[in-house]
């Protein structure tokens, strides 16, 4: 009995230590979450990073084809954004080359409009 007690008291004690340390951790990123954020934030200057489809609203993309009329007359085409290829449809015609503005996410189109030579966005 004496083997079962000389391995498993060290296996027990290597658990434990094992288990503070891991809280621990967990405990420290608890605390200094919040301020590494206030401080990014407020100091300098970084807001977190939009990802998915919200970061795209605002966004200028380049239209990859002329936009053809659907059946409920919106004109639908392809348009390349941050390097990805969309399917998008806008209230009025747009010819490949051309640069729109996404105004909504729809599913897996975007919803855009023309951009005016005059105008400019993020891109």
């Amino acid at each position: 009995m004496d083997a079962f007690w000389s391995v498993f008291l060290p296996a027990i004690a290597l658990f434990v230590i094992f288990d503070v340390a891991a809280n621990g951790a967990y405990v420290l990123g608890l605390i200094f979450k919040p301020i590494v954020e206030f401080f990014a934030k407020h100091v300098l200057g970084i807001d977190r990073v939009q990802a998915g489809p919200e970061a795209m609203l605002g966004s200028n993309a380049r239209a990859l084809t002329d936009f053809l009329e659907d059946d409920e007359g919106r004109y639908v085409g392809k348009v390349r954004i941050a390097g990805e290829d969309w399917t998008a449809s806008a209230e009025e015609l747009v010819g490949s080359g051309e640069t729109v503005r996404v105004l909504e996410v729809r599913g897996l189109t975007l919803a855009v409009d023309r951009v005016s030579a005059a105008s400019s966005g993020k891109e």
